[in-house]
């Protein structure tokens, strides 16, 4: 890859940079001299080679200008910075997102008025850099940006710890690190940006607890700092995020209990706390989460039963409670919900299946279900995947006047015919059944009906 020059600037630096532009003047040079410098910078990246230097660049394709100077360049997806673009120091907005870029030209910080760590910061407003191959650290320096409004690292190679000046950025709206290899704590202070509405630290390699100085941040709408190395608690003050919509913490090492306070939390619609090490039961303080659409709390540690209120979340549609250690019996209330995945597999639960239950995806295998299969199932026109698997069911196999995408009914104590609708599954959907019979391999012809 072509280098511009032998040292560079630290590869976080800047890549894509959208600045406030009002207030920006021309410098004090005549305006042709001015424009003739600026057509040939642009010209020496080499992405708008075929112009001339007679035209005007403002009106080239990627270019926005005011009062003839240009102060905006899109170059999404056109590779590495070329050096010549430290030519347009008047340069507010550079979005070079999307690229290849490892490290930018020295000559770039002569664009006082975009951005450089040692420079005039002033004017910043929203800083860009993800889907990029940045590696290196964040500066810690990176507090100066004091009017930066949204910050877009995600998606590179960054390594080390979250700069505890990143607290300095109080009129951060938008906190985007995901997808980056960033290890260390969670810095307490970033609970003190009161303007934080999105906060993504997900995907990452950082470890401690989660501060709780976190539940500070009230017009929070999006956490997410899932796939992680998290451990400890949830902190209760998270139930003070009234405005949030999206809680993702899974995929880390969280222990301890699920806090009765997120039933506070009255706008979410995503909660999300799968693959970690929750214990106790879950708390009847869900039945407030009116606007829940998506519940995930499966492989973790939870026991007890399966709170009867959960039936009361009407505009639910995935309930995921799978791996925990749930017993009980499924709550005839979630019969009242129009789901389209549920998901109870890998538990102890007990009892007869609800006939009322009503899901395009039912997931109840591995569990110590009694009774028959209820043969309204057969009236789930949508209904797409069906796994009754390793519990001990009895009785026959309904039928099923539509075609059901997948189905798995192994390891029960079933009897009877195969319905001639399922034959054409394989025989491990039906294997583990000793009393069935019909025309599949491994199985006994059915008897024939005495006249």
């Amino acid at each position: 890859m072509k280098s511009y020059f032998s040292t560079s600037i630290p590869t976080f630096c800047l890549l894509s940079i959208m600045a406030i532009t009002s207030g920006f003047t021309r410098a004090t040079k005549s305006d042709s001299e001015w424009l003739v410098a600026e057509a040939k910078a642009l010209i020496e990246t080499g992405w708008w080679s075929n112009y001339t230097r007679a035209e005007n660049h403002c009106t080239w394709p990627g270019i926005q200008c005011n009062a003839g100077t240009v102060i905006e360049i899109d170059l999404g997806g056109h590779g590495e910075l070329p050096s010549s673009l430290g030519n347009l120091t008047q340069l507010a907005v550079l979005d070079a997102s999307y690229n290849h870029i490892h490290s930018i030209p020295l000559a770039i910080q002569r664009m006082e008025n975009l951005v450089s760590l040692s420079f005039n910061l002033t004017n910043l407003a929203s800083l860009f850099l993800q889907s990029n191959q940045l590696n290196g650290s964040i500066p810690k320096d990176i507090g100066r940006l004091k009017n930066l409004v949204e910050l877009h690292l995600s998606f590179n190679r960054l390594v080390g710890p979250i700069p505890s000046s990143v607290n300095n950025l109080t009129n951060l709206s938008s906190l985007f690190l995901q997808s980056n290899q960033l290890n260390g704590s969670i810095p307490e202070d970033i609970g003190g940006l009161p303007n934080l509405v999105e906060l993504d630290l997900s995907s990452n390699r950082l470890s401690g607890h989660i501060p709780s100085s976190l539940g500070g941040l009230t017009n929070l709408v999006e956490l997410d700092l899932s796939s992680n190395r998290l451990s400890g608690h949830i902190p209760s003050s998270l139930g003070q995020l009234t405005k949030l919509e999206y809680l993702n913490l899974s995929h880390n090492q969280i222990s301890s209990v699920i806090p009765p306070s997120l039933g506070s939390l009255s706008n979410l619609w995503c909660l999300s706390m799968a693959s970690n090490l929750l214990e106790g039961p879950i708390p009847h303080e869900i039945r407030s989460l009116n606007t829940l659409i998506y519940l995930n709390l499966s492989a973790n540690k939870l026991t007890g039963p399966i709170p009867t209120q959960i039936g009361n979340l009407s505009n639910l549609r995935y309930l995921i409670l799978a791996k925990n250690n749930l017993s009980g019996r499924i709550p005839l209330q979630i019969g009242g919900l129009s789901l389209s995945e549920l998901d109870l597999s890998h538990n102890i639960i007990s009892g007869d299946i609800p006939s009322q239950l009503n899901s395009q995806n039912i997931e109840l295998s591995h569990n110590l279900l009694q009774g028959v299969i209820p043969s309204k199932f057969g009236n789930l026109t949508y209904l797409f995947s069906l796994d009754l698997s390793w519990n001990n069911l009895t009785g026959t196999i309904p039928e099923f006047p539509f075609p059901v995408g997948n189905l798995n009914l192994s390891f029960n104590s079933l009897r009877g015919q195969i319905p001639n609708g399922l034959l054409h599954f394989e025989p491990e959907t039906f294997t583990g059944n000793k009393d069935l019979c019909g025309s599949i391999q491994g199985f006994h012809p059915c008897p024939s009906s005495p006249n």
